[in-house]
C-alpha cells in the first residue's frame, strides 16, 4: 500500500524532500517520522513554515488539485496581538473578568468589530501573494479560502466578508480569480453555532467570492458541502491550517468520500 501511494500520489515528493525540501516531519502526536513514512502515511502532516514549500509541495501533484488555506494566523495575523488567534483564551478571559455583564451583544460587537477595522492584519509571509497568483495560475489547480469565522452583519460592519474581501485586495489577493462563474450560496443544510467569544448572529455557512465562512461549524463539513453543491470533483485537496484538529476533520470527510488529502500545518515564523 505504501509504495502504491509514493508512485501513484506524490511520484516527486520524495525526489523533492530528498534534495533538501525542508519539512519538519509528521505533526501528528508531534512525532518526528522518516521521509518515506511521511509520504507513505495519508494520515500525516507536513509542517511547513513558509509558503515557498506549501507551492512547491502543490507543483508535485498531478490531477484537478483543489488549495484550500485557512485565514487567520495562516494567511493573516491581527496588528493587534490581543485579536491573535493564539491569544483567544486570554481575549475571553478579558471579557469575562473586565466587561459588564449587562453589556449587550451588540455593544460586543460594537466593541470586537471597531478593533478588527482601527487595527487590522499583516500577511504571515511576504511570498503570499505571489504564491496564490501562481497557483491560480496552474493548470487543473484552483485556490479557495476557508476561515472558521462569522460572517454577515457584525458591528461595524455591514458584511464582514467584504471586509475580508477588501483587506486581501490590498495585499494584491483576489480570491474570487478561480470562482468567477460561482455565484454566493448558503450552505443551508448545516447546523449553526454561535460564538461564545464573539457573539455573532447565527448565521449558515456561505461560500462567497472563493471565500467560505464555516460561521464556527467543522471546516470538514463545510467543505464538503460545498464541494458537492458546485459539484467540484477534484482528484486531491491541499488543506492548509495551523490547528491540527481542523486538518483531521477534513482528512475525515475527504476520505469518506473517496478524495485524496494532502495536510499542511503551517507555523509561524518567529
Amino acid at each position: 500500500m505504501s509504495n502504491m501511494i509514493c508512485e501513484k500520489f506524490l511520484p516527486k515528493v520524495c525526489v523533492a524532500i530528498v534534495f533538501g525540501f525542508m519539512l519538519s516531519g509528521c505533526a501528528e502526536k508531534h512525532e518526528t517520522h522518516a521521509i518515506h513514512d511521511v509520504v507513505a502515511d495519508a494520515g500525516c502532516i507536513f509542517d511547513v513554515n513558509n509558503f515557498n514549500q506549501i507551492e512547491e509541495i502543490v507543483n508535485n501533484l498531478h490531477g484537478k488539485v483543489l488549495v484550500v488555506f485557512d485565514n487567520h494566523d495562516v494567511l493573516t495575523v491581527s496588528n493587534l496581538d490581543i485579536l491573535a488567534s493564539k491569544n483567544k483564551q486570554e481575549l475571553k478571559n478579558r471579557i469575562k473578568t473586565r466587561m459588564p455583564r449587562s453589556m449587550s451583544d451588540a455593544d460586543y460587537r460594537m466593541i470586537f468589530s471597531g478593533f478588527f477595522m482601527l487595527m487590522g492584519s499583516h500577511l504571515t509571509d511576504d511570498a503570499i501573494p505571489r504564491v496564490i497568483a501562481t497557483l491560480q495560475k496552474r493548470r487543473n489547480t484552483k485556490v479557495l479560502l476557508c476561515t472558521n469565522s462569522f460572517h454577515g452583519r457584525y458591528g461595524v460592519f455591514k458584511k464582514y466578508e467584504d471586509f475580508i474581501r477588501r483587506e486581501f485586495l490590498s495585499f494584491g489577493i483576489d480570491f474570487s480569480k478561480n470562482w468567477q462563474t460561482c455565484g454566493g450560496y448558503v450552505l443551508k443544510n448545516m447546523p449553526f453555532k454561535r460564538s461564545s467569544t464573539f457573539k455573532s448572529e447565527p448565521d449558515r455557512p456561505i461560500f462567497w467570492k472563493g471565500m467560505l465562512f464555516s460561521n464556527f461549524v467543522s471546516k470538514g463539513i463545510v467543505l464538503a458541502d460545498f464541494l458537492y453543491h458546485f459539484k467540484e470533483k477534484p482528484d486531491v485537496v491541499v488543506f492548509v491550517d495551523d490547528k491540527v484538529k481542523n486538518l483531521y476533520d477534513v482528512k475525515k470527510i475527504l476520505d469518506s468520500r473517496n478524495t485524496r488529502s494532502v495536510l499542511v500545518k503551517f507555523s509561524m515564523r518567529e
